[in-house]
């Protein structure tokens, strides 16, 4: 009874289908800026083919060895992939933003282990990358997904084949598989509604879509006759290219709305099977066919060229012309990878699964040790920069204000680099507080038990001055206390989530506990279009005040609508005082909105160090004052100490007198 389950032959008009799908996720990342469904449709097809490939295998061959599918799997992908991550690698070194460089090939590695999607979800939710742009390997999160799903199936299958086996039934494996669907789709549905990014890119929302495509190799096999073959097509590609261009952008893939690519591809998939209509056989034409063939390779070729272009040409939108010449290069080079890599390789016998392996593991070791060499020449750069800032002393530190000519700059390579990397310790042993936690997380500096306690609060536009202060309480003996949390200040806002606002009440709790001489915070926060104090920033500020605690807030720094060290990197040569220096009266009130509020909370405003009467610059003194679009970087925040501990010594003169 099991004999059905046999291979259903080359598909030309599924190859054709990819190749359409290709060319659609093409054009939509060069000119629509949207979610196609392509992706979608690439997943169920996975689906169907592979579901043919094992079940036969089991059923059949009475092969239940998983190594010979993912050997077959590694000869497939891994040599192809691995070209273009390395060409990728090298010419990102040259043409991409040395800021950039690092969190790029953290990408890569990722997608060297195929969990660029898992990279692409801790991105998501982590505060500091999340205004980094898009890297050039962004593309291999698909591919990670499918890789992940190549190695769950057999072991999903082998024992569900079994159990149908001795119960001469497929209804088992059947039933399972449509359970574990629907727990897939459902969760897709819940996890897209509630974190969109990460489920974007989350396999175990993805999972249903390639179950889906199972789902279709099943039924396939059970049709004894299927009419109207050429309409069940027809409408499957109305749904998938008239969903794409029809789906709002406002909708959440993977959600219920990737139903409409998913239920296409099916319908495609499913009318081509025991006969061909019309529609499927124009679907699986010469061109379209050889196309589909290579459209693997098209679309890992594609994303880095665009990015790339983007990048080298330094514009965010691609014409007609040019569009087009990325379409047809990205063609070329997979022919190019076809011809000389993928052709050559299909030469080996697939039965000889070792030599398989042995090729995947060598594709492997190469990009993975190119790129390592690369990550390691980075944190070595990064490790003396921070080494550099983090043991600087408070000595011969100091920097003039903002003045009102700006002269060329020339920030070092390595600078630029490390820029995003420079961070106040609590990021990197433990004690800030990120994401949804809600934990009150602590960590002392300075003269560590010294009855003189002073708490500095927020989130990382409070942090960021904590160097300085550091600097500062070891010199004048007192013991500075940092907690802080990503994304959160020190009276959440009502657009903060939950876990912000839980945190806010922790942190008012530690302070009582502590009961520190000071507390310092934010005193205003700073937006694309104006500098103002929120409500919450004065309640929170009452209950310090309330508690007979002195408060000094820190004056907000203008934010950028750019990468201040990508911006700096490309108009080094050029004319740096037109391109990075924008208006204060765009980012800062004249005075301090805090003036209504002195009789609770005292400032330091260190403006005139930021911006001068008209401009804001991005570098001072050949220092550059920004490590993204909006945080002050830490060899700046260092040059100004003595400045805070002027201003300081005028605010609590028995805290820091001079």
């Amino acid at each position: 009874m099991f004999d059905k389950y046999v291979s259903l032959g080359y598909r030309n008009d599924v190859q054709g289908l990819r190749a359409l799908c290709s060319l659609m996720i093409m054009s939509f990342h060069i000119w629509m800026h949207k979610v196609s469904g392509g992706v979608d449709v690439f997943f169920v097809i996975s689906g169907f083919l592979m579901a043919s490939v094992l079940l036969k295998s089991y059923f059949i061959s009475n092969r239940y060895n998983p190594m010979f599918f993912w050997a077959s799997i590694a000869r497939r992908v891994f040599p192809s992939a691995y070209v273009v991550i390395i060409t990728t690698l090298i010419l990102s070194c040259y043409i991409l933003s040395p800021s950039y460089l690092s969190a790029t090939v953290d990408e890569i590695i990722a997608t060297i282990f195929h969990v660029e999607n898992i990279q692409l979800i801790r991105k998501s939710v982590d505060y500091l990358a999340s205004d980094v742009p898009s890297s050039p390997v962004q593309q291999f999160w698909a591919l990670s997904i499918q890789m992940q799903f190549y190695f769950i199936l057999p072991i999903l299958l082998i024992p569900l084949v079994i159990v149908s086996k001795k119960l001469s039934s497929s209804w088992p494996m059947i039933l399972v598989l449509f359970f574990v669907m629907i727990c897939s789709f459902v969760y897709s549905i819940v996890s897209s509604n509630v974190t969109p990014q990460a489920s974007y890119f989350n396999p175990l929302a993805r999972l249903w879509e390639f179950l889906f495509g199972v789902a279709m190799y099943l039924l396939s096999v059970n049709i004894k006759h299927l009419n109207n073959r050429g309409y069940i097509c027809l409408a499957g590609l109305i749904l998938i290219f008239g969903g794409a261009l029809l789906i709002p952008t406002s909708f959440q893939f993977p959600g219920f709305i990737a139903l409409v690519p998913v239920v296409g591809a099916g319908l495609v998939v499913l009318s081509g099977v025991g006969g061909q209509s019309i529609v499927n056989r124009l679907l699986g034409n010469v061109f379209l066919k050889y196309l589909g063939g290579i459209s693997f390779s098209v679309y890992l070729w594609h994303w880095p060229m665009i990015v790339l272009y983007k990048e080298y040409f330094n514009v965010d939108i691609i014409g007609l012309v040019n569009g087009l010449g990325i379409i047809a290069s990205s063609i070329l080079l997979a022919i190019i990878t076809n011809l000389i890599i993928e052709n050559n390789i299909n030469k080996i016998p697939r039965s000889n699964v070792y030599l398989n392996i042995l090729i995947g593991v060598l594709f492997f070791v190469s990009g993975a040790a190119a790129t390592l060499l690369v990550k390691n020449n980075f944190i070595s750069i990064e490790n003396e920069i921070n080494q550099k800032w983090h043991n600087a002393s408070i000595e011969n530190l100091d920097i003039r204000r903002i003045k009102d000519k700006f002269s060329s700059v020339d920030i070092p390579r390595d600078e630029l680099i490390a820029a995003r990397r420079v961070l106040p310790i609590p990021y990197s042993i433990g004690c800030h507080q990120k994401g949804n936690g809600i934990i009150a997380k602590k960590c002392s500096f300075g003269d560590v038990g010294s009855n003189k306690k002073v708490v500095l609060v927020g989130g990382s536009h409070a942090l960021q001055w904590l160097p300085a202060l550091r600097l500062i309480a070891k010199k004048h003996n007192f013991e500075i206390i940092s907690i802080s949390k990503s994304s959160c200040p020190f009276g959440a806002l009502e657009s903060s989530d939950n876990s912000c606002k839980t945190w806010n009440r922790n942190v008012l709790a530690e302070i009582k506990k502590i009961n520190p001489i000071l507390v310092i915070t934010n005193s205003t926060r700073t937006s694309a279009a104006r500098e103002y104090v929120p409500r919450e920033y004065i309640g929170a500020w009452h209950e310090i005040s309330s508690l007979g605690i002195k408060l000094i807030g820190i004056r907000d720094n203008p934010r950028f609508s750019y990468d201040v060290p990508d911006c700096v990197y490309k108009q080094q040569e050029s004319n740096y005082y037109k391109s990075c220096v924008k208006q204060r009266m765009n980012y800062l009130s004249i005075s301090s909105p805090v003036e209504s509020y002195r009789n609770i909370i005292d400032e330091i405003d260190l403006t005139d160090w930021l911006c001068n009467d008209k401009l804001c610059p991005v570098v001072n003194d050949n220092i550059l004052m920004y490590r993204d679009s909006h945080h002050v970087h830490l060899p700046y925040v260092i040059h100004l100490t003595t400045v805070i501990e002027r201003k300081m010594n005028i605010l609590v003169p028995k805290l820091v007198g001079l």
